[in-house]
């Protein structure tokens, strides 16, 4: 009888000691299910999904406690531009590029906003983020290098009035905010804590005015329903230049909706350089 339960016993603990490895199993099983199933879920999301990244379509969460400004510091130091458009435009754009570092860290901070920014601005442009600085686009059926173009916009807008250097944001009414995360910029429904009353920058539709694209001074955080900015459109015909306020072709083929009246005329319209 003694041995009979010295054998039972024998049996229970192995019993014991299975049932508790099967269920550890059971469960790193279901673990590592749920963990592969969200990251499935994460990787096939695709901007501008809310909390989705653009780089890499792998942000699936709301804005986390490590989350951060698009660029650490802001724009031009979280102050204003202020003096002509085309200074700021400079200075705006020397920012953006020397922010841009060379595309050569996609895990900086600041590289990663700049060249979100960049590659939002500019229509056709991938999210890829070395494209930022290596990248092309087809303009007028002309290769372009992608930062190229983004400084001929950022001049041709702040030329023809079409950036608003220093908005309060209490005059623009937005829900839709972005973020930096994990070497990402994902998008978000909400605005920032603590009341930010700071200024915004606007760039405005060629055609209708209304802003487009907007980016906050504090953080660089690019807000509201992004678009592309509209490129200049080239000059295909002299009629701009001799015919423009009485045939309207400057508003056809060049986009521009006013004619002050030529000689004065090359002071709003720049032609670009293609």
């Amino acid at each position: 009888m003694l041995q009979i339960a010295r054998k039972n016993k024998k049996y229970s603990q192995f019993f014991t000691i299975f049932s508790f490895s099967f269920f550890f199993i059971l469960i790193s099983f279901f673990i590592f299910v749920a963990f592969t199933s969200s990251t499935k879920a994460s990787s096939s999301c695709t901007y501008p999904t809310l909390y989705c990244g653009y780089f890499y379509g792998t942000i699936d969460q709301p804005p986390p406690s490590g989350a951060y400004d698009v660029i650490q510091g802001g724009i031009n130091g979280q102050t204003p531009f202020t003096g002509t458009s085309a200074n700021n435009a400079i200075n705006f754009e020397n920012q953006i590029i020397s922010d841009l570092g060379g595309c050569t860290n996609h895990s900086s901070n600041n590289q990663v906003g700049a060249a979100f920014i960049i590659l939002t601005m500019v229509p056709g442009a991938t999210n890829h983020f070395a494209d930022a600085c290596s990248g092309t686009v087809q303009v007028n059926g002309k290769s372009v290098s992608i930062q190229t173009e983004w400084k001929n916009i950022i001049d041709y807008y702040a030329k023809n009035n079409l950036i608003k250097w220093s908005v309060p944001i209490t005059q623009y009414t937005y829900n839709q905010n972005t973020y930096y995360y994990n070497n990402d910029v994902a998008t978000y429904y909400g605005k920032d804590s603590g009341n930010y009353t700071g200024d915004l920058i606007e760039f405005l539709d060629p055609t209708t005015k209304a802003p487009i694209y907007v980016l906050k001074y504090v953080c660089a955080n690019p807000i509201g329903s992004l678009k592309p900015l509209p490129p200049p459109k080239v000059c295909t015909t002299n009629c701009c230049k001799t015919n423009c306020c009485t045939t309207n072709c400057c508003t056809t083929n060049c986009g521009i909706t006013s004619c002050p009246g030529f000689p004065n005329f090359s002071s709003i319209f720049v032609p670009m350089p293609y």
